[in-house]
């Protein structure tokens, strides 16, 4: 998979359209994410074509018939020519990250539904332990969306305090939408091995499916979220929502 083949191929329509078959579909999102150009032209056209489909059509244009003298024959044809005529591709800037709402979205663009879960003080009432002042500052990073800092920070708090399970539990998702899935997973599972003893279980469980998901482990994702439909707490609807979409 190249960007040759993208654009020639018409790749990214039939992509957001959903109508390519598995094998390719897979190909190509191995090859966008690799690429922030491919990339930024996918975001791209998920955001403009909402905004499209809603602009009126645009108003028949008045047509002249009186023959064009030769110059602006050679006008147009040159100004079709400068259109057409394949341009080199620019150097990719920062991509900017817009929200993607691809109806039943691939495992790769999981990635972008994940939300942050809610943190406050009021979290320890269960037992999790007290706040330190590492563990705060860190926490305010994760409030900031500031997810490889807060990642970074709530390790070193689990490092020294291997009990920490919000420490565990908030590196774990901070890893997550990092977008280090195989940290995220480690933390995730590190949490959950306390079993009842932390107050985290359940909502680990629900991240480690996303986790899973974008590992491409979707049998696993699955068995995690009927285990977590089949308890009946908090996290049963997101679980069934999450499961329908699979």
């Amino acid at each position: 998979m190249n960007c040759q083949r993208v654009i020639t191929e018409n790749l990214i329509e039939r992509y957001l359209q959903g109508t390519l078959e598995p094998s390719l579909r897979d190909d190509f999102e191995d090859h966008y994410f690799a690429c922030e150009s491919c990339l930024a032209q996918v975001q791209t056209v998920q955001a403009i074509k909402p905004v499209l489909a809603n602009m009126p059509p645009p108003a028949p244009a008045k047509r002249s018939w009186a023959p064009l003298p030769w110059f602006g024959l050679a006008a147009a044809a040159l100004a079709l020519f400068l259109i057409f005529w394949p341009k080199p591709s620019p150097s990719p800037g920062p991509v900017a990250t817009l929200p993607l709402t691809v109806p039943a979205p691939p495992a790769l663009l999981l990635l972008s539904e994940v939300q942050p879960a809610p943190y406050s003080p009021a979290l320890f009432r269960d037992g999790a332990g007290a706040p330190g002042p590492a563990f705060s500052e860190a926490m305010r990073s994760y409030q900031k969306g500031e997810w490889n800092q807060a990642a970074q920070s709530l390790a070193a708090v689990a490092e020294n305090s291997p009990s920490n399970f919000a420490a565990l539990h908030f590196a774990g998702i901070s890893s997550l939408l990092a977008g280090k899935s195989e940290a995220a997973l480690a933390f995730l599972d590190r949490v959950i091995a306390f079993g009842q003893q932390s107050p985290f279980e359940e909502e680990a469980r629900f991240y480690r499916a996303q986790t899973l998901l974008l590992l491409r482990r979707s049998p696993e994702a699955r068995q995690e979220l009927e285990r977590i439909i089949k308890a009946r707490r908090d996290y049963e609807a997101p679980a069934r929502s999450l499961l329908k979409r699979l």
